[in-house]
């Protein structure tokens, strides 16, 4: 952690980040404003194709980076399948995790991990970056992963309910801190052993100035 010398560097990897000129919610953008406001840093690994349209996110480039509004954007290659049912979204997450989790690593003085799910896949990155720098997991739970993809039907087959169960508990029993969108998710997380000292509430919210 860093000893006050420097602002504190925080390494977002989020595939489907935006901005306000994309398509999409923007509580990572606004996350990321606040942190930058309070003096420290913040950059974000992210896909290089929008998340809703699939079409290359504005003013991004494949292995480029962008500063937007002083966030560090790093666009990584994923494929553009996503809307070609479950096959084609379940290889743009793992195309996603991959290339994010190479240039996440390339990434210089970061000293804390932010992950965020779903896609759990993402997720799984952000442990693996954290646990290689040995730098604290924050992870963001916006929907809860697998339970709301069972409650679809999308996911039927036992054994995958069960694999996708036991990845949840490694994430929850890895993680260092937490960050919620509900209140009902602080309860779901302590039914899971999770210490409610270590999670966060942050609600999704609009501002009333724009």
């Amino acid at each position: 952690m860093p000893d006050g010398s420097r602002p504190t560097h925080t390494l977002l990897i989020h595939q489907a980040f935006t901005t306000p000129n994309d398509a999409g919610g923007t509580r990572h953008y606004e996350l990321a404003q606040r942190v930058i406001a309070n003096g420290d840093r913040f950059t974000v690994v992210a896909s290089d194709f929008g998340y809703l349209s699939a079409k290359r996110t504005a003013g991004s480039l494949t292995g480029r980076e962008e500063i937007v509004d002083g966030i560090r954007v790093l666009r990584v290659a994923t494929s553009r399948s996503m809307h070609r049912g479950i096959a084609g979204q379940l290889l743009s997450f793992l195309t996603f995790a991959a290339s994010s989790l190479i240039a996440a690593l390339r990434v210089r003085d970061v000293d804390v991990v932010l992950g965020t799910t779903p896609p759990i896949f993402q997720a799984v990155t952000a442990w693996l970056v954290a646990a290689i720098r040995r730098r604290p997991l924050i992870l963001e739970i916006r929907d809860l992963w697998p339970e709301f993809i069972i409650d679809m039907g999308k996911l039927k087959n036992p054994l995958a309910i069960a694999g996708a169960r036991r990845l949840e508990r490694f994430l929850y029993s890895h993680a260092d801190q937490f960050i919620v969108n509900s209140p009902a998710y602080i309860g779901y997380l302590e039914s899971k052993g999770v210490d409610r000292r270590r999670i966060t509430l942050i609600p999704n919210g609009v501002s009333p100035e724009m």
